[in-house]
């Protein structure tokens, strides 16, 4: 019983957490994202992200590098919600459609100061048939 409780009040505190912050408002059916508070920081664990507008509607279809673009952008902009950046990501796994989308992503990653950025890159299916990108990430917020 006790472990029900404990349970319940932590889910609470999270939900608390995605309402203060807006994550909720970002336009999908799912939780884009959970922020995780503890007394020495926060971690924040974002779901799987890709190039879709607000209204669900595939962006950059046929483009990866645009897909790669936009979908950074989406990333920073959840983050941003909860006081952190791309570079407080600890660890992020990239699918990508085909191998040589792995370099394109790496390339953009370092244009844009993030060559050190933790990820595994998985050659594999993506949320979508016509998206060729997807990241999920887990970041790390001091107090």
């Amino acid at each position: 019983m006790e472990a029900g409780r404990a349970a319940a009040e932590c889910y609470s505190r999270i939900a608390a957490t995605l309402a203060r912050h807006r994550l909720a408002s970002y336009g999908s059916a799912f939780s884009r994202g959970a922020l995780i508070q503890g007394p020495a920081g926060s971690v924040f664990q974002l779901s799987g992200t890709a190039a879709i507008d607000e209204r669900g509607k595939s962006l950059f279809v046929g483009d990866i590098r645009g897909q790669i673009v936009c979908t950074l952008d989406k990333v920073e902009a959840l983050m941003a919600q909860v006081g952190a950046d791309l570079r407080d990501i600890a660890a992020a796994t990239v699918f990508v459609k085909r191998p040589e989308y792995t370099f394109i992503f790496q390339e953009i990653a370092a244009k844009q100061g993030l060559a050190d950025l933790p990820t595994v890159c998985v050659v594999a299916d993506v949320c979508r048939q016509e998206l060729l990108f997807e990241i999920d990430a887990e970041a790390v917020i001091a107090p």
